[in-house]
């Protein structure tokens, strides 16, 4: 039994790694957000999808360990959390488990915070940019048309008071 705790211990750690990878690139996209600067957006956001991917497997890789473990202890499978696993586990792997789970508690808050903070800048250009294409927009709406030799032809507006051209 002893060797699935290590196998998990061993994928948590990849995890871990994998998610400290993507806090620093949340970090890192902080400045060409507020930059408007594109080509490194779209670097970083590459080297994102490239980590979902790793995260990805190494996490069938977990429930797959997890299955496992849960078949030897007597436990369901949905019920196999690494806080029952680390109680359930012999002490030494008990203890790591703890300590992995504390790890991923905190690495999951601050990226859920840099996650909204970025989201936030996001949303934030997304309105500048709608406000600049708006502007445009009514600049090249033109009240009036231009006819023959430069003049002016103004949208005829029409009045009525009980009836009458005003």
């Amino acid at each position: 039994m002893p060797n699935h705790f290590q196998e998990l211990a061993s994928i948590l750690g990849k995890e871990l790694f994998v998610f400290r990878e993507l806090r620093e690139l949340l970090e890192q996209e902080t400045r060409p957000l507020v930059e408007f600067d594109l080509l490194r957006i779209e670097e970083i956001n590459k080297a994102k999808e490239t980590l979902e991917l790793r995260h990805r497997i190494l996490e069938q890789a977990r429930l797959e360990t997890v299955k496992l473990l849960a078949e030897q202890l007597g436990l369901a499978p949905t019920e196999a959390t690494l806080d029952l696993l680390s109680r359930r586990a012999p002490v030494a792997w008990g203890h790591t488990l703890a300590r992995l789970r504390d790890t991923f508690v905190r690495l999951t808050d601050d990226l859920k915070r840099k996650v909204e903070d970025n989201s936030r800048l996001v949303q934030s250009s997304l309105k500048l940019i709608h406000g600049l294409q708006m502007l445009i927009v009514r600049t090249i709406e033109e009240p009036a048309t231009y006819e023959e030799a430069g003049r002016i032809r103004k949208a005829e507006v029409v009045y009525s008071q009980n009836g009458r051209r005003i």
